[in-house]
């Protein structure tokens, strides 16, 4: 699996900047001022909006929003908690604009690691 990515959605904040740009030096990054407080349906469809050509995508923002879309995606309990700057690796098959709640499968838990 190639966790390189070919984009990141990045929340507007300060922090979350700094996080990207950190975390991600070699990546294009987009400033999504969406992802700030967003809720889980709001994130899921930015991340339609993707491009098909985009193979791994980057999402960094906030909690409970982002928390919640990983226990969405996934179908995990979402008791496990998000500790900030937390991330997790989820795969998922087909085009951005078909992801459904669900569907994807969690390769790291945060809780655990």
């Amino acid at each position: 699996m190639d966790l390189t990515p070919d984009l990141v959605l990045c929340s507007p904040s300060v922090r979350t900047r700094q996080t990207a740009d950190l975390a991600l030096p070699d990546a294009e990054i987009l400033i999504e001022p969406a992802i700030y407080e967003a809720y889980p349906d709001e994130l899921l469809t930015l991340i339609r909006r993707s491009d098909p050509e985009v193979g791994t995508l980057v999402l960094v923002g906030h909690n409970p929003g982002v928390q919640e879309l990983v226990t969405e995606l996934t179908a995990a309990d979402g008791d496990d908690g998000f500790p900030p700057g937390a991330f997790a690796v989820i795969e998922v098959d087909g085009e951005w604009s078909g992801l459904d709640t669900g569907r994807g499968i969690a390769h790291w838990n945060p809780k655990k690691h």
